[in-house]
């Protein structure tokens, strides 16, 4: 096991090239720089150093070992500007997984409500296709994910969906394209960039195509809609994007929505892992896009009433042995309590030929068996306290 000290010592003349110019620095002597050095290079048993002419110089296992306690030592650096400012609250981070078919656009404005919360929630977004995005949720490395379907029938037990945006599907494209006629007929011949071949959205308007017996020109397949937003801009066709996000992709003039498809309606969700449905940028998301969602139902407090199980032996209740759960004392009801028990009544310590003393009842959960539950027991004759009794009259 290396010692600290030593390692700081050797990175003290790794930064400064010489034992003397350490020495100085941490304000010991050369020879307890040296010592120190060498007991370090025992422990490791490598030598880091070697003289070369007037001066020393790293060995290949020193420069190895001195990237090693740069890393260190950086750490320790981090750790004592952390402390600084340990009385600010600390960020905290929310890995968020993002599908790449997602309109960036709306991207932005779905992270609205999370960027409201800087400096106390830290961003980091995961870009990537479905798959792996799943895995990466399922394995803790994201703390949610949005998509643009419900996850998977054989993860949908496992993940918390919810539903964000709902918006119908509308075509945007260059104010000097223009179609001639209704949708989608007008759109026969007309060039189209299409999205990815996993994205939900391609899917449904080649059905849509299929059943108005509508041939578009294909210009492209683009998993990446800022490259389509670019590509429409430029005049290279008819790009699809939530009706939602006209005011944001026709602010600058150069596009103009030709219409909504209302045969097309686009859903994004936010899929996350039961574990982490309270994390705060994800509460976030939900006030902004689902404010009427039902929060998790709290969990039984400690204090809470739980039923308990009665004793084998006095499961079933006869004549001689009465319900357990109505006795005095557990869950029946006692005069001004309010409370009236949830099993059927029976008669109470000491009241008739049912009954039996709450002793008695004790030492038949203990010592009895279930064979005898139904049979008249007499409890065990008091022969000890009789001869205590007759003792103390004959001495009086």
């Amino acid at each position: 096991m290396i010692s600290l000290k030593q390692l700081h010592h050797f990175w003290l003349v790794g930064r400064t090239g010489s034992i003397q110019r350490a020495a100085e620095t941490s304000g010991l002597t050369p020879q307890t720089i040296s010592g120190q050095i060498g007991v370090l290079e025992g422990a490791l048993g490598r030598r880091l150093l070697r003289r070369k002419g007037r001066g020393i110089e790293l060995t290949e296992a020193g420069k190895i070992a001195l990237r090693y306690a740069e890393r260190i030592f950086g750490l320790t650096e981090e750790l004592e500007a952390a402390l600084a400012h340990a009385d600010e609250r600390p960020s905290l981070p929310y890995r968020l997984g993002l599908l790449d078919i997602v309109p960036k656009s709306l991207a932005a404005l779905l992270l609205e409500p999370v960027l409201e919360h800087r400096p106390r929630l830290r961003l980091s977004v995961a870009e990537e296709p479905l798959p792996r995005l799943l895995s990466e949720l399922m394995l803790g490395r994201l703390d949610a994910l949005i998509a643009d379907g419900p996850p998977p029938t054989q993860l949908g037990h496992k993940l918390q969906c919810r539903l964000l945006i709902e918006s119908q599907l509308a075509l945007y494209a260059r104010a000097d394209l223009s179609l001639t006629g209704p949708l989608p007929q007008s759109l026969d011949a007309a060039p189209l960039l299409l999205p990815g071949e996993h994205s939900a959205t391609r899917l449904a308007l080649l059905q849509l195509f299929d059943e108005h017996h509508v041939t578009p020109h294909i210009v492209g397949e683009f998993d990446d809609s800022a490259l389509m937003r670019t590509l429409a801009e430029n005049g290279a066709g008819i790009f699809p994007a939530p009706a939602i996000l006209e005011p944001t992709l026709c602010e600058s003039g150069v596009l103009r929505c030709l219409g909504s498809l209302p045969e097309i309606t686009e859903h994004y969700y936010l899929l996350t892992l039961e574990r982490k449905w309270h994390h705060p940028g994800t509460q976030a998301l939900l006030h902004r896009f689902a404010p009427d969602h039902q929060p998790e139902p709290p969990l039984a407090s400690s204090d809470s009433e739980v039923p308990s199980v009665p004793h084998p032996c006095l499961r079933r209740e006869s004549r001689f042995f009465p319900d357990p759960l109505s006795r005095p004392g557990k869950n029946s009801s006692s005069p001004g309590s309010g409370r009236r028990s949830a099993s059927r009544p029976s008669p109470t310590a000491g009241s008739g030929r049912g009954s039996l003393p709450s002793r008695f009842q004790q030492w038949i959960c203990r010592g009895s068996s279930c064979r005898s539950r139904n049979r008249r027991i007499r409890p065990p004759a008091p022969r000890y306290a009789r001869r205590t009794r007759q003792s103390r009259k004959a001495g009086a």
